[in-house]
């Protein structure tokens, strides 16, 4: 008996198995095993590109830095906004020679007062930042979709609510005396000073800290 060996037919691309002679015999004799093998091709591959991610959009900025004005901020206001129509507004200036009133501007006339602090009255809420010098004009639209009423040095503005946040809200619900300024500049810490108050909910600084655009 030969042994079985295996053979590849280059010609026809096929591998066989074939008997080698015995002892003695000279010729080889194709083996009962014959049988074509094709060879097992080689399997395809596809690679997909990777897909360019779709950018996420930005979320709209937000501002929730705002302060009720204090007087002369709101006399600028009225000075250089010129967007909110005849109503009354607070400033968060305190009236210090009577503590039951604060002061006030009748923006029909221009005319500051004051009221008591339990009256109600309209309310239009101001921010300040800082920008570049030259990047906004007073009347011009600011960031936050309100105007510019004041421009401190050449680069921190002052930036008006775009309408009144409310019309009729009190100054405070207490006559508590609240150290406050009148000045550019002292809206921010007289609205801390005037949240501060027990009982400030619903008041017009407090409406203005909890506004947002």
């Amino acid at each position: 008996m030969g042994n079985t060996k295996i053979y590849f037919d280059p010609a026809n691309n096929e591998i066989h198995l074939k008997d080698t002679p015995e002892s003695g015999n000279n010729h080889l004799i194709w083996s009962e095993f014959d049988v074509p093998v094709s060879p097992t091709p080689t399997p395809s591959i596809t690679v997909s590109p990777t897909p360019t991610p779709t950018p996420t959009p930005s979320a709209a900025a937000s501002f929730d830095d705002w302060f009720l004005p204090s007087q002369d901020e709101l006399n600028a206001i009225y000075t250089n906004a010129y967007e909110y129509g005849v109503d009354t507004f607070w400033s968060s200036s305190d009236y210090s020679a009577v503590a039951s009133f604060a002061y006030l501007q009748d923006f029909s006339t221009g005319n500051q007062t004051f009221g008591l602090k339990s009256g109600n009255e309209a309310v239009i809420a101001a921010r300040t930042f800082t920008d570049s010098p030259g990047a906004y004009n007073l009347g011009d639209t600011g960031p936050a979709g309100g105007f510019i009423f004041y421009i401190s040095g050449s680069t921190s503005y002052y930036e008006s609510s775009p309408t009144a946040i409310a019309t009729t809200v009190p100054w405070a619900n207490v006559t508590t005396p609240v150290s406050t300024g009148t000045a550019i500049g002292t809206g921010q810490a007289n609205t801390t000073a005037i949240i501060a108050l027990p009982g400030s909910t619903g008041t017009a600084a407090w409406g203005c800290d909890n506004y947002s655009t």
